[in-house]
């Protein structure tokens, strides 16, 4: 479309009548960052060995941190594999455990906030849960739990690894019954 009362870049779809860039459906979509700006900010994000921040990246493009910030969210979420392969496979090992980081947004009351201040607290419950799969020279899954369970654990299992895959568990009783859908199933003891 041209004219004073148009933007640059902007058409218009012959059946429906309405305004569109080719920005839309796309993760550039309604943001005002231009389109060189965007397709630079690609290539540094893919081409950096050890990763982008969003200062360097706003160092490097010439844009505000924010700017910048949001730049590499929406580039980050752009390079996610929507459906991926299950990793492992024919004897292959795929290492399963559990692990808690950060802090929760609400944290659970425990022994020793009601009182007790003798009994050690659980931490496991101030902290957020994650289970992290590690293909043993190969891929790594982490995905964010509500709450860590055998159950949790058997379905990050099924839906990211293959079957004909070893599980490694620790000697937690979290993991007991996952080794009768998969190849073989072995335990390491910390102790």
């Amino acid at each position: 479309m041209q004219g004073k009362g148009h933007r640059t870049g902007l058409h218009q779809c012959n059946s429906c009548r309405l305004n569109f860039t080719v920005t839309v459906g796309t993760v550039m979509e309604s943001s005002h960052i231009k389109l060189a700006k965007w397709v630079l900010g690609f290539h540094l994000m893919a081409a950096s060995k050890k990763g982008m921040t969003s200062a360097q990246l706003s160092r490097m493009l010439g844009v505000t941190y924010k700017t910048a910030w949001f730049m590499s969210h929406r580039i980050r979420e752009a390079m996610t594999d929507p459906n991926p392969a299950p990793i492992g496979g024919e004897g292959k090992v795929v290492e399963a455990d559990e692990a808690y980081l950060g802090k929760v947004e609400t944290p659970v009351p425990s022994a020793a906030r009601r009182g007790r201040p003798y009994l050690k607290r659980d931490l496991s419950k101030q902290k957020r849960p994650i289970v992290a799969l590690v293909e043993r020279g190969g891929e790594v899954r982490v995905m964010h739990m509500p709450l860590v369970t055998g159950n949790n654990i058997r379905e990050a299992l099924i839906r990211n690894a293959d079957r004909v895959s070893r599980p490694h568990t620790d000697e937690s009783n979290l993991s007991p019954s996952v080794g009768t859908e998969f190849a073989t199933h072995e335990t390491v003891h910390h102790s």
